[in-house]
């Protein structure tokens, strides 16, 4: 992959390949399963499309996007991520780095570290 020009490149285009995956082996599956009967060629194409596509890049889009939803749920980020991000950029909290973001101020930096390692009572 060549570098990351915008925020969430990588996991769009994991999306995008695993759908393909889907779509090729759904289609294989169907067409050599049809030969039974419709509905076991539809329902298997379906089936091992779906599995095959989780095992090569599904299953990390669902994971991300979950606990994107579960952050957002939880007021821990925005749902709007990444204009926030753009606007702490804005600001000069943030730099934009390819595809990225990275703190420009030390200080900021190890301040937000360690307020993991707080004890919340």
């Amino acid at each position: 992959m060549e570098d990351k020009k915008h925020p969430n490149q990588g996991i769009t285009l994991t999306l995008k390949n695993s759908l393909y995956v889907f779509l090729f082996t759904g289609f294989i599956f169907s067409l050599v399963y049809g030969l039974i009967g419709l509905k076991v060629g539809l329902f298997s194409g379906l089936l091992f499309g779906l599995i095959i596509s989780l095992a090569c890049g599904l299953g990390a889009v669902i994971k991300h996007y979950s606990l994107r939803l579960a952050l957002c749920l939880n007021r821990n980020i925005p749902f709007k991520f990444i204009p926030f991000l753009d606007y702490s950029a804005k600001l000069i909290l943030l730099k934009k780095v390819g595809g990225g973001y990275i703190f420009i101020h030390r200080m900021l930096l190890e301040y937000f570290a360690g307020l993991a390692t707080k004890k919340p009572y």
